[in-house]
């Protein structure tokens, strides 16, 4: 697994955490950093997921769950609690 996916799937299961209520960037960001990814794999993770519709990047830094994964990520398996229907 690339470092883009590995961090695309931390990134992931932490938003399930936030509903679909706005979130702060800020409230993803430090998580994440604890995990040891840096801000610039945590922001392309941001921007794939935004390109593909699954979070919506809002104004004042924050960001909106849509949907995740309804699909498997390309050239891996996402685990099976990180797909929707």
């Amino acid at each position: 697994m690339s470092r883009h996916e590995e961090t695309r799937l931390a990134l992931v299961e932490l938003l399930r955490t936030f509903g679909d209520a706005p979130t702060g960037l800020y409230s993803v960001g430090v998580p994440m950093v604890h995990q040891g990814f840096s801000q610039d794999e945590i922001f392309y993770a941001l921007v794939s997921l935004g390109r593909e519709k699954s979070i919506e990047l809002l104004p004042e830094n924050q960001l909106r769950v849509l949907r995740l994964w309804d699909r498997q990520p390309e050239g891996g398996t996402a685990p099976s609690h990180l797909l929707t229907a």
